[in-house]
């Protein structure tokens, strides 16, 4: 017995990416390739009602010039702070002040 899924369900999918290169915008339009592994790995396990498996990175622990909560927070979820703050030398120590700033003003509200 063969369920539908509606096109919301699809969209969401696709905008997060879950398909990676299976699915591409054109114009206002998703187009998913429902042969790929991508899609068929998605369309099986919302069959079965399981979550899709999730790879997930391990991140280095932060510099010890990073000593602020918000630091902290910001080199886990924030990937261009991140980049950032690994591409500081210890001549940078204004930058790094920036930095730390920055992340204090998005995560300390």
């Amino acid at each position: 017995m063969e369920r539908s899924l509606d096109r919301s369900t699809l969209l969401k999918a696709a905008q997060r990416g879950t398909f990676g290169i299976a699915a591409r915008k054109s114009g206002d339009t998703w187009l998913i390739d429902d042969k790929s592994v991508q899609f068929a790995v998605w369309l099986e396990s919302r069959r079965r009602n399981i979550p899709p498996p999730t790879i997930k990175g391990e991140l280095p622990e932060p510099p010890a010039w990073i000593n602020t909560d918000a630091g902290r927070h910001a080199w886990k979820v924030n990937l261009a702070w991140h980049v950032n703050a690994a591409g500081t030398t210890e001549q940078d120590v204004s930058y790094r002040n920036v930095l730390l700033r920055e992340a204090d003003m998005l995560y300390n509200r």
